[in-house]
Order: C-alpha cells, then sequence, then structure tokens
C-alpha cells in the first residue's frame, strides 16, 4: 500500500512540473509574439514619420516655387506698367475704333465738300471778291497734296483773274449729289484712310438727255496725323465735278 501511495505521488509531481513547463513555453511564445508587434509597430511608426517628414518637405518646396513664381509675375506686370506708362508719356495713343475714324473721316469730308458746293462760306468772300489767303485756309485742313488738287481743280465758282482767286456763282449742272459712305475703313496711329462712295447723277449714255440716279463714285479718301490734328492728304476733288 505504501509502495502505490509513493507512486501516485510521484506522479501527480511530474504532472504539476510538466503543467508549469507548457505554462512557461506559451509565456515565452506570446512574450516574442509580443515583442515582434512592437517591433513592427515601431518600425511602421518611424517609416510612417519619415514618410510624412517628406511630404512636409515638398509641400514646403511648393510653396516656396509658388512665391518665387509670383515674385516673378509682379516684377514682370511692373516691368509691362512702366513700358505702357513710358509710351504714353511719349505721346503715343491706341489705335482708333472702325467708329471713331469713320467719324472723324465724315468731319474732314464735310470741309471739302462745303470748299466745293459753297465756297463763299468756307472762304468767307462775296461774288466777285478776291479769296485772299487761298492756300492758308486750305492748309488747316488738309496738306500740301490737298492744296495741289484743289488748284489743279478749283470749284465751279471759283475763277483765276490776273493770278488771284475770284469767287464768281454759277457754273453748269452736277454729277456729284450727295454722300453715300465710307467703306474698307483702315485705321494706324497715324494715318486713317477709307473707301469712299458718293452718289452721282447723269444720262445713263451718251443717247440719254435725262439725268438720273447712276452709279456711285468711288475713290481714296485718306488722312495724316499732325500735332493733335487731322489733315486731308489724299482725296479725289473730282468727285465734286
Amino acid at each position: 500500500m505504501e509502495d502505490k501511495e509513493k507512486k501516485g505521488e510521484v506522479t501527480e509531481e511530474k504532472k504539476s512540473k510538466e503543467n508549469k513547463g507548457c505554462g512557461t513555453n506559451i509565456t515565452t511564445i506570446l512574450l516574442v509574439l509580443a515583442l515582434i508587434v512592437i517591433v513592427a509597430m515601431g518600425v511602421f511608426i518611424v517609416k510612417l514619420n519619415k514618410d510624412k517628414s517628406e511630404a512636409i518637405k515638398k509641400v514646403e518646396s511648393v510653396e516656396k516655387k509658388n512665391s518665387d513664381l509670383n515674385q516673378i509675375v509682379s516684377e514682370l506686370q511692373r516691368k509691362i506698367d512702366s513700358i505702357s506708362e513710358t509710351i504714353n508719356s511719349n505721346g503715343k495713343v491706341d489705335i482708333l475704333s472702325k467708329e471713331e475714324a469713320e467719324k472723324i473721316l465724315k468731319e474732314k469730308f464735310d470741309v471739302l465738300e462745303k470748299i466745293y458746293l459753297k465756297p463763299d462760306e468756307f472762304f468767307n468772300v462775296k461774288e466777285g471778291e478776291e479769296i485772299k489767303n487761298f492756300e492758308e485756309t486750305i492748309q488747316k485742313y488738309g496738306t500740301n497734296n490737298l492744296v495741289d488738287d484743289i488748284k489743279n481743280n478749283l470749284p465751279m465758282c471759283i475763277k483765276m483773274e490776273d493770278g488771284k482767286y475770284i469767287f464768281q456763282p454759277g457754273g453748269g449742272e452736277r454729277a456729284y449729289n450727295g454722300f453715300d459712305k465710307f467703306e474698307d475703313v483702315r485705321a494706324t496711329e497715324q494715318t486713317i484712310a477709307a473707301t469712299l462712295k458718293t452718289k452721282q447723277r447723269g444720262p445713263k449714255d451718251s443717247n440719254d438727255t435725262e439725268w438720273r440716279d447712276i452709279e456711285d463714285k468711288k475713290s481714296e479718301f485718306a488722312l495724316v496725323k499732325s500735332g493733335d490734328n487731322w489733315l486731308m492728304d489724299n482725296v479725289s476733288v473730282t468727285d465734286f465735278e
């Protein structure tokens, strides 16, 4: 009996030691796994911080480049503004719009029309009187080209007598029947030009004796800039015959 009891005690002690050994092994494994997880998380956190630092550096680099570009744009704009001010101070102006150019062309045409249709009003002269300052008066509105054209094609009511320009009302029937319009208007800083169309009357052919509206007459009408004024330069004075 005693031998059996002793054997039982030895078996229980052995089992107890085996259980303790198993428990120790499990704890060790868990500790190792925990260490592995901790190391992995540490590595991940370090990498995450590194990526974050690199991202911050890239953002700062982009912001610096953007700031540099803004400075370049501001400097270029300042130079452009400076150049614009210089151009304006030198008296240069923007090219005229089509409407502005047409308005100036019509104003000058009205002056030319008055020279040919109402020379007494333009030169402020009465019948039989000499027109004094003939050329000087025309030069207020045109270049020497205009003066020469008018001298070579005098209005019907102006005659040359003894080297003097005399106002003498009279003359035949005119083909000119009024202004129609300007076409193909071109404008630069120093010139304005267009195709002038004037209404005309007359017989349709050599066998026709009745005067009626016929096709418009076309000619070039050009102005040049002189100071603040626009002068007639290239015009067809024969439109008023």
